[in-house]
């Protein structure tokens, strides 16, 4: 059984990092270096940084499969823009390819609907070729190319991708 659990305590945004760290690692590792992530994992991903995104009016929730944290996902609400931007969305390697991915992008498109927004939106990095697959089943769109100086020497070279909900 799959259960979307809101991050709104010290507890979970430490088990949001946990996941974060073992998911970047074995995943992104291969696709932009260990340099980059552990950057962006101290950056992005660090309990400081989730708590940071949260003031911000970022949604985190833990993904949770027969009582265990699985994944977490994390989004932003744009209601000026009409779109949810999709801006974390991740699973341990071990619960991929068992409908939980699905599972959390309809989670994800109905938080949209529910917030009377007409799109998501989303960035993943260009070699990130199996989630891009993901997406694009799911049924997004490349719409442009963005290339971001993220600190540190790093840049995210990603697609944009939406879809309308």
């Amino acid at each position: 059984m799959i259960e979307f659990k809101a991050v709104v305590d010290d507890g979970e945004i430490l088990v949001v990092e946990r996941l974060a760290r073992e998911i970047w690692t074995e995943h992104f590792v291969p696709v932009i270096g260990m340099p980059q992530v552990e950057y962006m994992l101290n950056e992005f991903q660090s309990a400081a940084a989730i708590k940071r995104y949260l003031a911000q009016g970022y949604k985190y929730y833990l993904v949770n499969f027969d009582g265990v944290s699985a994944g977490y996902l994390a989004f932003l609400p744009k209601a000026g823009r009409q779109e949810l931007f999709l801006s974390k969305f991740y699973l341990l390697l071990h619960y991929r390819g068992k409908g939980i991915g699905r599972e959390m992008m309809g989670f994800v498109e109905d938080m949209a609907r529910n917030g009377a927004l007409k799109k998501v939106s989303l960035k993943t990095n260009k070699k990130n070729l199996d989630t891009i697959c993901f997406y694009e089943k799911a049924g997004f769109t490349h719409k442009v190319s963005d290339v971001t100086d993220i600190g540190g020497g790093f840049v995210a070279d990603d697609w944009l991708m939406e879809k309308a909900v």
